[in-house]
């Protein structure tokens, strides 16, 4: 199944790594380059669902970086939860521990992956662990498969 997801992420290595290795998973992949695009980006596509009827999150996904410009991941992740309660937010950080407290007052909705993490983390948080499995026994059953192909190397 493929999802549709919003990226914001300033490092472009980092939205180069998530958009490539998402996309090589069959994934729609939209990047932003700071939280205040993330949040316009958000609001159009919802007023879109809108217009055309659909009552669904307008993405199956949000992946935030915490450090960026102009807005943090946590006060972004806190403007579209307000807007839509339902979004599943993932936050990827290098400070997990210093912002744990925000996301626990935040929502229990909302993932962390802490950086650096090897592309293949992400996929398992992405899709979720059972998905993971499933795709991993139909790739050994089309062809010899070594765990790691379409996926970079660990950061």
């Amino acid at each position: 199944m493929s999802m549709r997801i919003l990226v914001a992420e300033d490092s472009p290595s980092f939205a180069l790594l998530y958009k490539t290795s998402l996309e090589a998973r069959g994934h729609q992949v939209d990047v932003t380059v700071d939280g205040m695009e993330c949040i316009y980006k958000y609001v159009d596509e919802s007023k879109k669902s809108e217009k055309i009827g659909e009552d669904k999150n307008p993405f199956d996904l949000i992946i935030l970086d915490h450090q960026m410009p102009r807005m943090k991941g946590l006060d972004v992740a806190k403007e579209i939860l307000e807007l839509n309660p339902k979004q599943r937010i993932l936050i990827v950080t290098a400070h997990v521990k210093t912002m744990m407290e925000g996301i626990r007052k935040l929502s229990s909705k909302i993932e962390v992956l802490s950086k650096p993490f090897p592309s293949l983390a992400m996929i398992r948080q992405v899709e979720g662990l059972a998905r993971f499995r499933w795709n991993q026994k139909l790739a050994k059953g089309m062809k010899k498969w070594d765990g790691e192909t379409g996926l970079s190397e660990p950061i």
